[in-house]
């Protein structure tokens, strides 16, 4: 069975919307009317995985605007570091704090990465190991 954030139900005139939003049908009832005839009411279900896509849809757009390096650097200065003291291209040594655990586990949730941020040992425009 698949986990269903939300179920509800439509008549038939509203499904397409649903639909096109990520809404699955999950079941079908048939409704009568007092003279005989009878109408459709669908019974929609929207899944975690829909959910999940919609969510990172907008993370990538923040991404697109620069807003995943924004957020590091707040994360960096609300721990008393500064961002650029950071990268994950093996220049500097491998630490864990707050900032980079933070990093770490965005890339891994976020983009389903493992990526490593060393923090640089910066002196005069030297980095050492």
């Amino acid at each position: 069975m698949k986990d269903l954030l939300k179920v509800l139900t439509v008549q038939e005139g509203s499904v397409d919307k649903y639909l096109n939003e990520g809404w699955e049908i999950i079941d079908t009832t048939k409704e009568g009317y007092g003279d005989g005839g009878f109408y459709l009411k669908y019974h929609l279900g929207l899944s975690t995985r829909s959910m999940m896509k919609k969510y990172k849809e907008i993370i990538d757009t923040y991404e697109d605007y620069g807003f995943k390096e924004q957020l590091f650097e707040k994360v960096a200065v609300n721990n008393g570091e500064k961002y650029e003291d950071y990268s994950n291209t093996q220049s500097g040594r491998r630490t864990k704090d707050i900032t980079t655990d933070f990093m770490e586990r965005y890339e891994k949730v976020v983009h389903d990465k493992e990526v490593v941020y060393f923090k640089k040992n910066d002196k005069d425009g030297e980095i050492y190991f």
